[in-house]
Formats: C-alpha cells, sequence, structure tokens
C-alpha cells in the first residue's frame, strides 16, 4: 500500500528472574491506524466489492491486500471513524458493512462536508485532544506532544507520527476551531440542547437564558417520592420513586448514598436518608405544587 500507517510497537528489552529476556511494550491509548484520507480509499474500496451488503472480513483484508495483523487494525480505524459497523460474528467471522454515514461521503452528498468533521472527530483520542485545546490546536506540536506523553501516556516514539496524521486528518476534513466536537453531523452542543428541550417540553421544565432548569419536573399526585443528592458544586440527582416506600426502598436509597459518598466525601450520610425522604414526601405526593 502507498500510505504510511503509525505501528506502535515501541518493545523494550528486560530480563525477568531467572535471567531471560522479556518484551516490555508500551502501548498508547487507542487510535486509529491510518489517517482520515486513507480510510476514505479503504471504505472506497469495500464498496467496490461489496456496495451496501456485509462482508466478511477476512474478504476486506485480501480487497486491501493486508495479512491479519495490519487487516484488523485497519477494520478497527473504519470503525473508530464510524465508517463501518459490524454486523455479527467475531473473530475472522465477523461481517461488516459501510455505514450510511460512509456511503454519502462516497457519494458526495450535500451532508459530505459536515460529515467529514464528524468522523475525523469520532475516535476517542481525536475527540480528547480537540477538546482539551479548545478546538485550537497549538502551532507547535511540542506543546501537544508533552500533553500526549505526561498526562496520556502516549508512546513517545510514535508521538510525532501521530501528531503529524492527527493534522492532516483535521485538514483533510476542513476542520476548524469554530468547530464542535461532533457526533454523526451533529455537534454535541446542538444535540444536548435538543435533548434538554424535548425533556422541558414533555416534563414541564422551563430553561432561562443560561440554560438551568428553573422549575421543577411537575409530579403525578399519586404515591411519588423523591430524595435530592447534593452532585458536585451546584447541582443535585433527584432519585424518584414511584409506588409504596418501604424498607427495600430505603435500602437501595442508602446504597445510592454510599457510592455518591466514595465519590464526593461531603455529601449526605446514609443514615439521613429517611429524614430526606420525608422532608420530600409532602412535597411529592401534592405533585410538586
Amino acid at each position: 500500500m502507498n500510505e504510511e500507517q503509525i505501528t506502535d510497537g515501541n518493545d523494550e528489552a528486560n530480563t525477568d528472574e531467572s535471567g531471560e529476556s522479556t518484551i516490555k511494550k508500551h502501548r498508547s491509548p487507542n487510535y486509529p491506524y491510518i489517517g482520515l484520507e486513507v480510510a476514505i480509499e479503504r471504505v472506497s474500496e469495500l464498496q467496490k466489492v461489496a456496495g451496501v451488503h456485509p462482508l466478511r472480513v477476512t474478504t476486506a483484508w485480501e480487497t486491501w491486500d493486508y495479512k491479519k495483523g495490519a487487516g484488523n487494525q485497519i477494520v478497527a480505524a473504519l470503525d473508530a471513524y464510524e465508517l463501518i459497523s459490524v454486523e455479527s460474528g467475531i473473530a475472522e467471522n465477523r461481517q461488516i458493512k459501510l455505514t450510511l454515514e460512509a456511503r454519502k461521503i462516497l457519494d458526495n452528498s450535500s451532508e459530505r462536508d459536515e460529515l467529514l468533521k464528524a468522523a475525523v472527530l469520532s475516535p476517542l483520542l481525536h475527540k480528547e485532544i480537540w477538546e482539551y485545546f479548545n478546538g485550537d490546536l497549538p502551532p507547535n506540536d511540542k506543546v501537544i506532544s508533552e500533553y500526549l506523553k505526561y498526562q496520556r501516556n502516549f508512546n513517545p516514539a510514535y508521538v510525532d507520527k501521530f501528531i503529524e496524521q492527527f493534522r492532516s486528518s483535521l485538514a483533510f476534513a476542513n476542520v476548524t476551531k469554530s468547530d464542535k466536537t461532533q457526533t454523526n453531523g451533529v455537534s454535541e452542543s446542538d444535540s444536548t440542547q435538543e435533548n434538554i428541550g424535548a425533556i422541558n417540553a414533555n416534563k414541564g421544565g422551563i430553561m432561562d437564558s443560561g440554560n438551568k432548569m428553573t422549575q421543577t419536573i411537575v409530579l403525578p399526585t399519586d404515591k411519588i417520592f423523591k430524595a435530592s443528592i447534593e452532585v458536585c458544586a451546584n447541582g443535585t440527582l433527584d432519585v424518584i420513586f414511584a409506588g409504596n416506600m418501604n424498607g427495600l426502598t430505603v435500602s437501595l436509597l442508602k446504597d445510592i448514598y454510599e457510592i455518591k459518598e466514595r465519590y464526593e466525601p461531603k455529601t449526605l450520610q446514609p443514615e439521613k436518608v429517611e429524614s430526606v425522604v420525608e422532608s420530600n414526601r409532602q412535597l411529592l405526593v401534592s405533585g410538586g405544587r
């Protein structure tokens, strides 16, 4: 193949207690084996073989003239970019198929530009880097390299090549600092706001200009009980039960508080659950009014 892939195999020689040599590998976080432009070429080749139909993963390897190891890494990269999906099977019996997004990209649909942006920011490490630098990558690769090596434990032997590939993929997709992290062509911020709007429309909540809930959910007037748990610095987690409050319910609430206690030691102690539930009981039975 004419492209250059990144192979993360920085093996370090060591010896065990018997004096026998061993191999210790420094593995980087998962990242695509190939850049986005090459990934589009690979799915194009699959489309010529199978069209919209699933094909066996071994057939994909043969199509690309790859052996099992490299072939699997290509498949994983296409999956990371959300250009293929695994339809069924495991190992060499897997059936893979082009996603709708991949087909639209290959067909040069009107959504192609946004779908390319979504694809390049789909791999987890790509997304993490983009969000860490707030969509404005430093001009100097050294800053990105230090983040990857010291905060993400990236293998130093491959970090420069990865950054080069990442920048190339962003350029191919024409991603700029004004673009949000994308998921299937819709920015996460837009998706979140749509979900919040849907929740409010169904539940009667009201959002202020700062996108914060200013009115609690209006609850039914039958047996509904709620316990509010303080979360982080300025929010609450509302645990809502429908039906009769009994010993099992209170026990479950205690478990929830204990889990929360592990992460935020200053949260309400489990032994106070009963008083919290009782203090909310009258409000909730009346439907929150």
